[in-house]
């Protein structure tokens, strides 16, 4: 006599399927509001349901969304393309979520979290994220180093940029920390930032979430963020617009310099200067005629 073969497996990777329409309108609002990975709010929302069922308190958001959880899928389901998923099941959680037996299969269960997560309004989704990464937003770097990975080409596109500016790739992205933290007024000022980088970098600070989504894992990065100064100053930034982490702040830092060259500077020259020459203020000036006189921009050319 066969053994009957359960797919909710005592294994630490394992896999799952849904259909390829909700997997890729999942995907699309994880990235949007910056979810971690693609499976750690099914999880989180797995472990939800344990939760519920136990007497254990869930989080409103988590309550809400879990109001839509259903144990009955729809049989059309099964005819329609599908599409693989691995999730890494450890610790307490995996035996959390492999008692949830009444679903019987791991699919069941994920694409039933997943279609609750959808049905409900982003901004219940928000909510989620921000609560899931709420721990992220309060730790500091063991040893004074923050890290994250970069594709081959974003390397040598930065690379580029740091010759260009006379300088080392780490040098210029210290750098460009530094002006980030000078830029909000958490270290004091010790060059200029002109206006429009202040807005680029506002604009990359207030980006939902990770943003691991735009990188891939071909090349390690690892910068020394420098005094306990600019440690305090990055910190006071992950708290004023939940950043998750020192490592996600770097990658914003990334982002926002391999992005620098859309910037558009207004060149508004001293009074002398304006006798010497004719002068629009109306004039936008690309960075290709840009002042080489402070770093900050000389990185842009």
């Amino acid at each position: 006599m066969k053994k009957k073969r359960y797919i909710m497996q005592n294994t630490s990777m394992t896999t799952f399927t849904a259909p390829v329409f909700l997997a890729e309108m999942y995907d699309e609002q994880i990235q949007e509001l910056g979810f971690r990975d693609k499976t750690e709010a099914l999880l989180y929302l797995a472990e939800g349901i344990w939760n519920e069922r136990n007497g254990k308190q869930n989080s409103f958001a988590v309550r809400n969304i879990l109001k839509h959880v259903s144990l009955e899928r729809d049989p059309i389901l099964r005819l329609l393309p599908r599409v693989y998923r691995g999730v890494r099941l450890v610790g307490e959680r995996k035996s959390k979520i492999l008692s949830l037996t009444d679903f019987g299969y791991l699919s069941n269960l994920m694409n039933s979290v997943m279609e609750a997560f959808m049905l409900y309004s982003k901004c219940y989704r928000r909510m989620l994220r921000k609560e899931m990464h709420a721990s992220f937003v309060i730790g500091n770097p063991s040893s004074g180093y923050v890290q994250t990975y970069i594709s081959g080409l974003q390397y040598d596109k930065l690379f580029e940029m740091a010759i260009r500016g006379g300088m080392s790739l780490t040098g210029m992205i210290r750098s460009t920390i530094e002006a980030v933290l000078m830029a909000e007024e958490v270290i004091p000022e010790r060059w200029l930032v002109p206006l429009e980088i202040q807005d680029a970098i506002s604009d990359y600070l207030h980006v939902e979430g990770f943003t691991c989504h735009n990188f891939s894992r071909d090349i390690q990065l690892r910068i020394n963020i420098g005094c306990e100064e600019n440690c305090r100053g990055i910190q006071m930034l992950l708290c004023k617009y939940e950043i998750p982490g020192f490592n996600e702040f770097l990658r914003r830092v990334i982002l926002f310099l391999l992005n620098s060259n859309s910037i558009e500077f207004q060149n508004i020259p001293d009074k002398e200067e304006q006798k010497n020459f004719y002068f629009d203020e109306t004039e936008l000036y690309m960075n290709d005629r840009l002042s080489c006189k402070d770093f900050v921009r000389s990185i842009y050319q």
